[in-house]
């Protein structure tokens, strides 16, 4: 599922390919994908405007498109943005955004968990949806007091989109992993250094998978991220332990990450 540095490069590519220009018309080929707004809506509140600046908050992609409504974009689990030309329309795609000036842009989905809406602004919408401080943006002393108040294993704390926003499974784990802390343990039990020392790991993590285009293969072989699913660990050696901490699968090492008693 895509996570805050893999919505960064939707981002770019949004930014890339719409920022300055005029939206021509707004296609709509599958309803299913809508969020709170008609096909007829959306293609009208959006045609004529022009992009005029695209950010991201966590895991959402907002298009400000001046006066009126904002795009909102939530990308789900197989989500994408892909440049077209009008004859070559990409598979799957759910909604074509056309530019005045030829081409476009496909939100496409193959398994529909993504959506297309619209917001009146960018923070009225995170606020109505409880969407917490971006991961890469908020204060680690807000993260620490919410933190030290929850006695949820840590690992679903962090997933917590109310307080980190944009942290997945997948970072998730690899914060975890490198600052040394296993995924069971309760978030009350960790104490102010090491919660301090893990949302800084969250920083560093997501920060270098940004650098790297969210690209794997670019990612330092002493991360877990790499070996996640063959291991061994890369820093032991070992093998690598799996748990299912709120219906997810928790990767980590058993001897680098001990539990807290």
């Amino acid at each position: 599922m895509p996570e805050l540095p893999e919505v960064e490069t939707y981002r770019r590519i949004l930014e890339r390919h719409a920022l300055g220009k005029a939206l021509a018309g707004v296609s709509v080929r599958d309803a299913g994908v809508l969020d709170g707004v008609t096909p007829r809506a959306l293609a009208a509140a959006l045609r004529g405007r022009t992009v005029r600046e695209v950010t991201r908050h966590g895991k959402i992609v907002f298009a400000d498109l001046g006066p009126g409504p904002a795009l909102v974009l939530r990308f789900g689990m197989t989500g994408d943005l892909v440049p077209f030309q009008d004859a070559e329309v990409p598979r799957f795609a759910r909604v074509l955004f056309r530019f005045a000036e030829g081409g476009g842009l496909a939100f496409t989905d193959m398994r529909k968990f993504g959506s297309v809406g619209l917001a009146e602004t960018s923070a009225a919408y995170l606020t109505e949806r409880g969407v917490g401080p971006d991961a890469l943006r908020g204060r680690p002393a807000a993260f620490l007091a919410a933190a030290r108040a929850r006695r949820a294993p840590i690992k679903a704390v962090l997933l917590d989109q109310a307080l980190l926003a944009g942290v997945g499974n997948l970072y998730a784990d690899e914060a975890l992993f490198q600052a040394g802390v296993h995924p069971a343990t309760s978030a009350a039990r960790l104490g102010q250094v090491r919660l301090r020392r893990l949302h800084a790991a969250v920083r560093r993590v997501l920060a270098r998978a940004v650098a790297n285009g969210a690209d794997w293969e670019r990612l330092p072989s002493s991360w877990l991220l790499p070996v996640r699913e063959t291991g061994p660990c890369p820093h032991c050696g070992g093998p690598l332990g799996r748990l299912r901490i709120g219906g997810r699968t928790s990767v980590f090492c058993p001897k680098r990450q001990r539990r807290a008693r």
